[in-house]
């Protein structure tokens, strides 16, 4: 008979040699979706916490959508659970991943929980090593981003996918403007052309030379009236890219003010509002906004979950939170104070109810949301395909691996 395992919290500490390689926090369940989060500071440079506060952050947004899958009851019988490691343990031993594969080579056995695949929010060099052999054990993963800069990662690898649009893909549609326009040269107004260098490089790699490239950060008049009187003077490029919108009512009011006797071609990256363009609508005539926003980081408090996270982590404390191995000593670490018993000794303050932990990757919310979502709702087609809505996990079910549910049902998964 099925047997629906209630969701609750193992800690593993695996031992080598009498030195800890790794921890895990796994959440029972009948499917498990496994993550990997850049949780433990192993002496990065520049960075003096004991632990990666996003990463705890990301965790307990993992956790969280766990939760939600449940509430929805998609498959029943079935319960989702989750299964996290360190990307940090898997950098120094690779062996950790072993903790994944275990899960998943026992499917078969009635009782034993089915292993989907990895939700990946390691970073840099963790991220490439991680997917790398993620690959080469046919595990199927999602990347969700874990800093602006995985927007420009170009790399692929087999049964990896993405929860969100990278930039490259995103100013795809801007490249094609303006080769429709047979332009080849424009300026750039950008608030720091190095935070932008893979933009520029981008536009230059498909044949649109930057001419001009202007940095404006903030919207300070003596400073909009400089970048548009060199505006003004590059006569033969009258094509502008606007890629910070904080400056644009600025730039559009001297812009008004010189009346130049050319106009411009302004193109931006992001949406601009009718307040920001009243009262210059002749000047910006023809102007071209194109929402290149990536999917999963626009816009964050319109996300309809966000203040639910929001109001979840502010819940959470070293004694409630029993499912986060690492979040008592996490919390400790970034407070300074002690949630343990009285200790005369002890120096820091008690770790009081007046202390909230803020949960502050909102702008990433989204795609770790969608990752334990397709995984889910993944499953749940896999199962109506070949368990006919029969009650729990079938053996076809059991018996599919890990290709053919990325290639048939997690790449297949559509929340429009």
């Amino acid at each position: 008979m099925f047997l629906t395992k209630c969701i609750t919290l193992c800690a593993t500490i695996l031992l080598c040699s009498n030195h800890v390689i790794s921890v895990n926090v796994h959440m029972n369940g009948d499917i498990i979706i496994g993550a990997t989060f850049h949780i433990k500071n192993n002496g990065e440079s520049g960075y003096t916490a004991k632990f990666f506060k996003s990463g705890i952050e990301d965790l307990e947004v993992f956790y969280y959508a766990i939760d939600k899958v449940n509430t929805l009851n998609l498959v029943p019988g079935v319960k989702f659970g989750g299964h996290a490691v360190d990307s940090n343990d898997v950098k120094m031993d690779e062996a950790a991943f072993t903790q994944f594969t275990q899960i998943r080579d026992a499917k078969e056995e009635t009782e034993k929980p089915m292993f989907l695949g990895v939700i990946d929010g390691s970073r840099g060099n963790y991220s490439a090593i991680i997917k790398s052999k993620l690959t080469m054990l046919n595990i199927p993963t999602l990347v969700v981003p874990n800093s602006p800069a995985v927007f420009f990662d170009k790399s692929e690898y087999n049964m990896v996918a993405k929860t969100f649009t990278t930039v490259f893909n995103d100013y795809n549609p801007l490249i094609a403007i303006l080769k429709k326009m047979n332009v080849n040269k424009v300026q750039v107004i950008v608030s720091d052309a190095k935070r932008r260098k893979h933009i520029l490089d981008f536009l230059i790699q498909n044949g649109i030379q930057t001419e001009k490239v202007h940095q404006l950060k903030y919207p300070q008049n003596d400073e909009c009236e400089t970048v548009v009187n060199e505006l003004i003077a590059h006569k033969s490029i009258r094509t502008v890219l606007l890629f910070n919108q904080h400056v644009d009512a600025c730039i559009f009011d001297f812009v008004n003010k010189k009346q130049p006797k050319n106009d411009f071609q302004w193109i931006s990256d992001h949406s601009i509002g009718v307040m920001q363009l009243s009262g210059y609508e002749s000047m910006v005539k023809g102007l071209i906004s194109v929402n290149v926003a990536p999917v999963g980081i626009a816009r964050p408090n319109q996300l309809p979950e966000f203040k639910s996270i929001k109001n979840y982590s502010m819940t959470l404390t070293p004694n409630n939170n029993k499912r986060n191995i690492w979040f008592r000593e996490f919390f400790e670490d970034q407070f300074n104070c002690y949630s343990g018993r009285l200790n005369r000794s002890e120096t820091r303050i008690r770790c009081g109810d007046n202390i909230k932990f803020q949960n502050e990757r909102d702008i990433f919310y989204e795609t770790i949301l969608n990752g334990v979502y397709a995984f889910a709702y993944a499953f749940k087609n896999a199962w109506l395909y070949k368990c006919g809505k029969t009650f729990g996990i079938c053996k076809e079910l059991r018996e599919m691996n890990g290709e053919q549910f990325f290639n048939d049902y997690l790449m297949k998964v559509n929340f429009t």
